[in-house]
């Protein structure tokens, strides 16, 4: 794993590909580029991909939604990214990120993530989501807003998820995440109303979890 860039903020259409934060067997998680947009947005296009998301998420997504979330996220502090193919760096498939807390939960962070429909099914997200998570307990420092000008390692990640996306549910536990609760009728979108589960994943844990995958004991 390499440690976090940090792109000039005057980064153009015509600048090189910012550097991986990651790299997996097949995929990339890079930090966003304006030359991004194109592809983003016919990735995050298809109703299925804002379903379970919230309203901030545009649906249809068009080519402004794109520009404008990549515009939001191409200087520091960087806590979303894009996944690419490793063969094809300059398409967006999908995304990752994580927004962190502060005061006393300044050492925990919720996780999102999504990635287009022609990627899906093939464990990519997956693959994803183990990589992102191994980084944000051993290689990320986020800036913690309780303590001014400090960075601190994250010792907690957890996530939302709607009732009825299973498949994200499977991802999760997959990557060592664990069913923390349910917030019955907390979601509402459409004039349907969801359950919001939760999952978390704390850093023992995970330290746990790994150890003994390489002792192949799971």
């Amino acid at each position: 794993m390499t440690a976090q860039p940090a792109p000039s903020p005057s980064l153009t259409a015509i600048s090189p590909l910012p550097s991986p934060i990651l790299s997996t067997t097949r995929l990339i998680i890079r930090p966003m580029h304006p030359q991004d947009a194109p592809s983003l947005q016919r990735a995050a296009s298809p109703p299925s991909i804002a379903k379970y998301m919230s309203f901030a998420f545009g649906n249809p997504y068009s080519l402004k939604h794109a520009e404008d979330w990549i515009a939001t996220n191409l200087t520091p502090p960087l806590d979303h990214y894009v996944l690419c193919e490793k063969e094809v760096p300059e398409v967006v498939i999908g995304g990752i990120g994580s927004r962190s807390s502060g005061d006393v939960h300044s050492h925990t962070a919720e996780i999102g993530y999504w990635i287009g429909e022609p990627w899906q099914g093939l464990g990519l997200m997956r693959e994803a989501l183990s990589a992102y998570t191994e980084w944000c307990f051993t290689a990320r420092e986020h800036a913690a807003p309780a303590i001014e000008g400090e960075g601190k390692m994250l010792t907690r990640l957890f996530a939302c998820v709607v009732s009825g996306n299973t498949g994200s549910m499977k991802c999760l536990e997959a990557c060592g995440y664990r069913a923390e609760g349910v917030m019955k009728d907390h979601v509402e979108k459409h004039g349907v109303v969801s359950d919001l589960h939760w999952y978390g994943l704390v850093k023992s844990d995970w330290e746990e979890r790994k150890g003994g995958k390489e002792k192949g004991d799971i």
